[in-house]
């Protein structure tokens, strides 16, 4: 069951307050999300000009477990999202992660720090809709850009998740300094991008990292709470705007890292509003 709150403004009707999922699928999508981002992070673009592999491989944990947590609740919310036309191996270049009413639907997720209290009471005017926008390559200059055959339109669902204050990496992967170093050589010979043929199996090279049979050791401190808020297609692209580097919004919610195209989350039609139309 989600929960709603609805802010002042009319035309955004809900945010949707994602329930934690159980312990036990919770471990298993942390383990599924950090040995993806392992074998990934070598054929994966460094948009955040990261130069620490530990840090880099938590950048991709992070945004592959608001995927599957997404996934995760649109299953049992019976919602007919098509996440399997949008998937690729670990060495070619992501799509989109989902189709859905002939759409190409990106879910872009930002982690806030802010206490639980606060947490619950955050308005849509405090939250915004960032798109990657470093130049001619990245996520908005491909914004109109369909990448599968059989969809109409591309579109953006934007979601949060929340972190302890103090406490950013809710889960860390324990390798040794030996291992760590092993991984980084792993992005230096594939340089970061991807590639056309599968460069190699996936129990290869965890047996290379951990040995024959080894499981990854990870320690987990907390889930961290999830709301999607709202979406856009290329009707709203009008509504968004420039912001650079070290953008600081909501009070200190968010700090942008890299340029984005912004725009506030209360002036965008909810995805709550989206699902509606189809249950009626």
């Amino acid at each position: 069951m989600a929960y709603y709150t609805k802010p002042k403004r009319k035309f955004f009707s809900e945010i949707i307050f994602i329930p934690e999922v159980d312990n036990d699928l919770y471990k298993s999508l942390v383990h599924k999300c950090f040995r993806y981002a392992l074998i990934s992070v070598a054929f994966t673009y460094n948009r955040m000009s990261k130069t620490d592999i530990k840090t880099r491989v938590q950048n991709i944990f992070k945004g592959k477990l608001a995927e599957n947590i997404f996934l995760d609740w649109t299953n049992k919310k019976g919602l007919h999202l098509d996440f399997n036309a949008c998937a690729t191996p670990f060495w070619e270049p992501d799509l989109r992660d989902f189709v859905f009413l002939g759409g190409e639907w990106d879910i872009k997720n930002n982690y806030i720090t802010c206490s639980l209290e606060n947490f619950r009471q955050l308005q849509a005017k405090n939250l915004s809709a960032l798109i990657p926008d470093k130049g001619d390559y990245d996520q908005w200059a491909k914004r109109n850009l369909l990448l599968l055959p059989f969809t109409r339109f591309s579109a953006y669902v934007f979601s949060f998740m929340r972190i302890e204050p103090g406490q950013r990496n809710f889960s860390n992967i324990l390798l040794s300094d030996e291992q760590w170093k092993w991984i980084e050589s792993m992005a230096e010979k594939y340089q970061n991008t991807a590639v056309s043929q599968m460069p190699f199996f996936e129990q290869h090279f965890f047996n290379q990292l951990l040995g024959e049979n080894t499981p990854l050791s990870i320690k987990i401190d907390y889930q961290p709470q999830m709301i999607i808020t709202g979406c856009a297609n290329p009707k709203y692209w009008s509504l968004f705007t420039p912001l650079p580097p070290n953008t600081v919004i909501g009070k200190g919610l968010i700090k942008t890292i890299i340029p984005n195209q912004g725009c506030s989350i209360d002036r965008l039609p909810s995805f709550e509003s989206v699902l509606s139309k189809i249950k009626s």
